[in-house]
């Protein structure tokens, strides 16, 4: 494995270390000359031998203004023998409907170079998370096929669920004898950005909770990045006995199954069209765990139905939608059929 611009390490730095199954691992620094980093990733490569390399792409991951120039010369010649395949984490700007004049600007920009990269690299499979951005990619010419994400933590064989019922009730001010059928626990996994829209979800989850005698719980599990000036506006908005608001911060991988195997529901802050890109999503579901998508992001490609039946779209059917959807499923890692699907598409 090779990250290739990482913003975690000093300008020039370049290190090289052994990952948990011994296999060679690179961090290559962004004030690293191109130079270097071919040697750096030749020699990586040597010492792995490799039947295929995959490069798992975002645009801003190279470039602070997802700006790939030169990518495809770099990568092309660091291993001219060995087949290519790509994950088109995200694309480029300016492809969402109302998008503005300067995104569509950049975008075309970055568009261009990253038809420079595929022409240069020439992979023989391209995959993306979502039906979207396939849509998107084949405009251009590229056909991908849609490969779902695997949750971003492990699901253990067993999950302790007293721990973490009795942890949330104490996040909540209760001891572990809460009438736990009483509320509803709920929440978002993952970054919370200031831009996430709680209306008209919130509103929609007290008036269900009310006309059934519950009362809701919202957790935030993970960084904030930026918001918690959002969360200190929900509670000043909405917190009461009722309605309670608690930001649980970051915690251990270990940890986080026993937290939101807890959920009665999850929250997601990626949109609709492209929910597929979302890890933390993908942990949920993993979990079980049926997941409110309660924002919209339209693009300039026709929509697709969702697969997975826990994932409950906020619209006009969501109150009956969402009553019907609550029923947890047995937790269950997509990694053996998303490593199937894998291995079947490069074999092909």
């Amino acid at each position: 494995m090779a990250s290739l611009y990482d913003p975690f390490l000093l300008g020039e730095e370049i290190k090289s270390i052994l990952d948990i199954d011994r296999s060679p691992s690179l961090r290559i620094g962004r004030g690293v000359s191109d130079d270097l980093q071919k040697e750096a990733l030749k020699s990586l490569i040597q010492k792995f031998a490799p039947d295929w390399i995959s490069l798992q792409f975002v645009c801003y991951g190279f470039h602070p203004k997802g700006f790939v120039y030169g990518w495809g010369n770099r990568l092309s010649t660091v291993a001219p023998k060995v087949p290519w395949q790509i994950m088109f984490h995200e694309v480029w700007l300016g492809e969402r409907s109302g998008s503005s004049f300067k995104e569509k600007c950049v975008g075309k920009v970055q568009k261009f170079f990253v038809r420079d990269l595929v022409r240069k690299i020439s992979p023989r499979v391209i995959h993306t998370s979502n039906s979207t951005y396939a849509q998107i990619l084949l405009a251009i010419g590229m056909k991908a096929k849609v490969l779902d994400l695997i949750g971003g933590v492990p699901i253990p064989e067993i999950i302790d669920s007293e721990y973490g019922n009795g942890y949330l009730s104490e996040r909540l001010g209760f001891d572990k004898n809460i009438e736990r059928s009483e509320w509803w626990w709920t929440g978002i996994y993952g970054a919370l950005h200031s831009s996430w829209p709680a209306e008209p979800l919130f509103f929609q989850l007290q008036k269900i909770a009310r006309s059934l005698g519950k009362k809701v719980a919202f957790f935030h599990l993970g960084r904030s990045r930026g918001g918690e000036g959002l969360l200190n506006q929900l509670k000043a908005k909405y917190q009461t006995e009722d309605f309670r608001i608690v930001a649980l911060g970051e915690k251990l991988e270990e940890e986080i199954p026993c937290l939101l195997r807890q959920f009665d529901f999850g929250i997601a802050a990626t949109p609709w069209q492209i929910i597929g890109k979302s890890s933390t999503v993908a942990t949920l579901l993993e979990l079980g765990i049926a997941v409110i998508v309660n924002r919209e992001e339209p693009y300039e490609v026709r929509e697709e139905t969702m697969q997975d039946n826990l994932l409950i779209r906020l619209d006009n059917n969501f109150e009956k939608e969402f009553l019907n959807r609550l029923e947890k499923r047995d937790p269950k890692s997509r990694q053996e059929r998303i490593s199937r699907q894998m291995i079947e598409d490069l074999s092909k």
